[in-house]
């Protein structure tokens, strides 16, 4: 039991929310403008890791948005900061940059309320992580994922084709949580006039299915790289028609390669969380 009960042992709890929008409200992202919404495809997700070990503990939130005005970034950090009892640099907030998006990066008047009730949902899923916090080992990895983007430039200009994966266990190996980082923009259905996470909220779904446990998307720099063949001016993209099909295609190949590098990592118990920023 004092191996299970010790306070220095490291942990490990998860959380999630549901963030969608009502429909009837704008969707936004890049390439394609506003438009209004006109029915759900899947739901936006709040997905909450919370690591703990030795007196120090860590808040991991991928949210699927876009992006994030430096004013609601505040406002979540804040929250979150009293739901978990911790300083606001202990606190990592990512986007995994899907592009039916609500507008949370301008203020619009349509989004006030919403706007003001997101900290609060996000933190409801941050006191659930606290919640489960359970003993937990921790490894991670670099694999690939190639031939599945491309650089805006032309053909023959594959893009980042690197993936690293953040594995969480519990002790009888099962996992906890899982973190990818990917360098492909989430805009495959970059035209849809209903919510959904894209190709990382599918891919989060599939590793959870196959119990890799909660899953976040952390997006890498993607801004001149594409999905599949879609670099500028193709006259004959392989995936011309941007259907939920292309985006399970392109989830389930992320969620297949990341779940082979999970079994692959190295588990580590005697794991000490130190945080540090890095300006550049």
């Amino acid at each position: 039991m004092a191996g299970k009960t010790d306070p220095s042992l490291f942990k490990a709890g998860v959380g999630k929310a549901v963030i969608t929008p009502p429909v009837g409200f704008v969707i936004d992202g890049p390439e394609d403008g506003s438009r209004v919404s006109t029915g759900i495809l899947d739901d936006l997700l709040a997905r909450v890791i919370v690591l703990e070990s030795k007196g120090t503990r860590v808040v991991l939130v991928s949210l699927d948005v876009w992006g994030l005005s430096s004013a609601l970034l505040s406002a979540i950090k804040s929250a979150l900061s009293s739901a978990a009892s911790v300083e606001a640099e202990s606190i990592w907030v990512t986007a995994t940059g899907n592009a039916s998006s609500p507008p949370l990066w301008r203020d619009d008047p349509q989004y006030a309320a919403y706007s003001a009730y997101l900290p609060e949902q996000i933190a409801g899923a941050v006191r659930m992580a606290l919640t489960s916090l359970e003993p937990a080992s921790m490894g991670s990895t670099g694999t690939l994922l190639s031939d599945v983007s491309t650089f805006t430039e032309g053909p023959g200009r594959p893009g980042n084709a690197a993936l690293f994966v953040m594995a969480v266990n519990r002790a009888d190996g099962s996992g906890i949580a899982r973190l990818i980082n990917f360098a492909c923009p989430a805009v495959i259905l970059g035209n849809s006039i209903h919510w959904t996470a894209d190709y990382p909220g599918y891919a989060s779904w599939a590793i959870e299915q196959n119990g890799g446990g909660l899953t976040l998307f952390s997006q890498a720099p993607s801004h001149d790289i594409r999905p599949y063949d879609w670099w500028d001016d193709n006259p004959e993209p392989s995936h011309s028609g941007r259907t939920p099909q292309d985006v399970q295609a392109m989830g389930l190949l992320l969620a297949t390669q990341a779940s082979n590098g999970a079994s692959d990592t190295t588990q580590r118990r005697n794991v000490e969380i130190a945080i540090r920023t890095d300006e550049e």
